[in-house]
């Protein structure tokens, strides 16, 4: 192997671990931020693969990686969705006056 790719794995597996390391942390979270950083962050995968799949879909349209992606982009797209709709995208809740009173 090569030392650039060597340095390329090390570097790789490093951040993946940190990740892990991070993950099994208590590091307390805004949940807003958490969850709108992970549905743009999906919404930006998905709006740069799906380029990449659906032109190897015509050009091989039995291709099943292109196949999973889009599998995977689709649940990528749901979870954004469903994220964002949680913090963004609904309808603030008014206060019916009526609703509280005693008769």
């Amino acid at each position: 192997m090569e030392q650039q790719s060597i340095i390329a794995l090390v570097i790789a597996i490093t951040i993946l671990v940190s990740s892990v390391v991070l993950g099994m942390s208590n590091i307390k979270l805004n949940l807003k931020v958490m969850h709108s950083f992970i549905g743009f962050g999906f919404l930006f995968i998905v709006i740069f693969g799906l380029r990449r799949h659906l032109s190897r879909l015509v050009q091989y349209p039995t291709n099943y990686i292109s196949w999973l992606h889009i599998i995977i982009f689709s649940f990528l797209i749901l979870l954004s969705i469903k994220a964002l709709r949680t913090w963004f995208f609904k309808k603030k809740k008014t206060k019916d006056a009526t609703k509280n009173t005693k008769i």
